[in-house]
This record gives structure tokens, sequence and C-alpha cells, in this order.
């Protein structure tokens, strides 16, 4: 294991492509690690097999210690102590994958993918062998399309499993955005484990779950009329994971003759990733295959006056155009209002899927 000192460093572990890293500033206080995928040997320490590291990292770390970039002179020297290899664990077996890639592949059709005709599901398997599943769901707004992990684990979240979580498994290969947003999950650390799946702790022993039945999305709760949703719905935003902003947000879908579906906002590291409780409940209808939405109840713990965002909005009026929305006012009425109302006009996208 390679360690990285200085009074200030945090872009110099970025560039560590190898081995796990950690950087203290000033008076010792760690400011930040990396993860890694294998170093080679260098200058730096002749044990190590050569891989990127000689070919990225180690040339432009000798700039840091000699001053000589104006990139990154502002940088005082870097001390590297090797203590040699991480330990590795055993990965899981490709028979222990493949039921949950299995399950991945059958999910692909109901992903909804107007636009780029390109599926993707993703399945995460808890510790007891149930699972979740994602599905990729576009919008005609482009830059709001659910990724599919994203959807599966913001399910999760929702159904109170997160902390369940063993492995995360793509129906293809991890691509470098979806690795990140997995490796910066506080139920961690996970590793990868194949191309197309990360697993808690690098597998432990190599041994996984087996896989059971999917776990049920629904409510386990009888609502009756409005007051009965607005008071179900309060309880689910307390599983809402808010570390940035402290405001909780729940929801919860009624679909028609179906089952009522929780959802909440999940915060994450990297703010782009962010899922709003809205598209969270829409996301996993589209999961689980369900009925038509017919009612949405909304409540902001610490906001009577809140509303749905526009980014919620604009996936509302393209998925659930005809739901009635609940929005709870604490001690006032409650307000009534529906996808239309709230966005008129919204884009449809309707000139992209002629093209497409």
């Amino acid at each position: 294991m390679l360690f990285a000192t200085s009074r200030l460093n945090p872009e110099v572990v970025s560039l560590l492509g190898g081995h796990k890293a950690l950087a203290y500033g000033k008076f010792g206080r760690l400011i930040g690690h990396t993860a890694a995928w294998g170093c080679g040997k260098n200058d730096l320490d002749p044990n190590l097999s050569t891989s990127r590291f000689d070919r990225k990292v180690a040339p432009r770390l000798s700039l840091v210690q000699t001053g000589t970039s104006s990139r990154f002179h502002r940088f005082p020297p870097v001390q590297f102590v090797n203590f040699g290899s991480p330990p590795r664990l055993m990965p899981p077996s490709d028979s222990a994958l493949d039921p949950p890639r299995r399950r991945a592949r059958d999910l692909l059709p109901r992903a909804h993918v107007p636009f780029s005709d390109a599926p993707t599901a993703a399945v995460l398997l808890l510790d007891d062998g149930r699972w979740v599943p994602g599905v990729r769901l576009e919008s005609a707004s482009y830059s709001l399309t659910i990724p599919a992990l994203l959807n599966a684990y913001t399910t999760a979240v929702a159904l109170g499993h997160e902390s369940s979580i063993v492995a995360f498994v793509l129906s293809r290969p991890f691509r470098r955005e979806e690795a990140l947003y997995v490796e910066d999950l506080p139920q961690g650390p996970f590793e990868p484990a194949a191309d197309d799946a990360w697993v808690r702790g690098a597998g432990g022993n190599g041994a996984l779950p087996a896989l059971q039945a999917v776990l049920p999305p629904d409510l386990d709760v009888s609502i009756d009329g409005t007051e009965d949703g607005l008071q179900a719905v309060r309880r689910v935003s307390g599983r809402a994971h808010v570390p940035s902003s402290g405001y909780p947000v729940g929801a919860i879908l009624e679909t028609q003759e179906g089952p009522s579906v929780p959802g909440v906002n999940v915060e994450h590291p990297d703010w782009a990733r962010i899922l709003c409780a809205e598209r969270n409940v829409l996301g996993t209808m589209h999961s689980y295959a369900l009925p038509s939405p017919r009612r949405l109840y909304l409540t902001c713990d610490e906001d009577p006056e809140g509303t749905p965002c526009g980014a919620c909005r604009q996936l509302l009026a393209e998925l659930a155009p005809e739901a009635t929305l609940w929005m709870d006012r604490h001690d006032a009425a409650p307000e009534r209002s529906s996808a239309s109302a709230l966005l008129p006009g919204s884009f449809r996208g309707r000139a992209l899927l002629d093209a497409s």
C-alpha cells in the first residue's frame, strides 16, 4: 500500500490510479483517499509491477516534486512510503453472479428508453437473497434521465433496505460514472468483482447469498383517503437520505388497482446524482412494471409550502400526466393539483421521437 503525505496534496492523490492511497493535510488531518486499480514498477518503488502508474502518474509526480510544472508548482514535495500490497479478498465466482445477471437481463423490457432504444437494468442483491430491480428511465429532457443503477439504489433507500445491499449487478459492464457513484455510497466499501458487478467488501470469502424473491415495493399500509395518504407519506419521509440539505421529502404513489409505492429524496456526495422523491417513486413504478399512477401524496417535513421542483414536474408531466397530486401543507388543508397544472406546456420531445 502506498501512502502520500504532504501538507496539502489532494490533486496529487487523485492521480494515483493504483494502490489505495491516503492524503494527509496540515497537522496530519486526513483529507482524502483514492481507490486503486494496480500499480507497477517505477522510480518511486522498484518492487511494484508495471502498469499505467509508470506511464501517467509517476512522470507527473516527479513534476510535483521538482516544481518544474506550472500546473503543480503550488504543491509542496510529496513523500511516499511503501507498506506492501494491500490484502486481496476473493471475489464472488461467476456462478454466484450469474443469477442476478439473468435477472438484470430479464428486466430490460421494463426500461423506458424511447429516445435511445438502449435499455439498461440493474439488480441490487440484499444480504437475505432478496433483490431490488432498477431500469433506465429516459426523459425528453435528456439530462433528467434516471440511470438504472441510481433507480435501483434509490428504490432500496425508499424501501428502507439500503444497508442490506451486498452487490450491484448491471445488464452490461459498469461505466466510469457508475463505478464512482457506487464507490461513494455510505454503505460501502464496495469493490469491483467483475466488469458488470460491484460487491461489498470485495465479496469477503467469495460467497454471495443465493438469489431469492424480489423485494416487494409496496407499503404495508391501507390508504382509504387523503388524510390516510398524508399520514403515511409523513412517515415515509423519515427514510430520506439528506446529509447535505437536511430537507427530507416523502412521496407515495397509488397505482391503478395496484400497490402504494414509497419514494424519498436521496442525496449523494456528487450533487448531480441526487434524486428527488417524486422521480424516485416514478422510477420504482417502472422498475416493478406497476400499473399507471392514480394519486401521488407529497410532503416536505421542513417546508409547508414545498412543491415539486422543475425536474420532477417534467418527469411527472411525461410519466404521470393524469395523476392527482396531494401536497401536504402541515397545519393547513392539503393542496390538490395535477402534473399538467404544475407544468403547463411541458416539453414532450415529439420531434425527437419522430427523428429516432
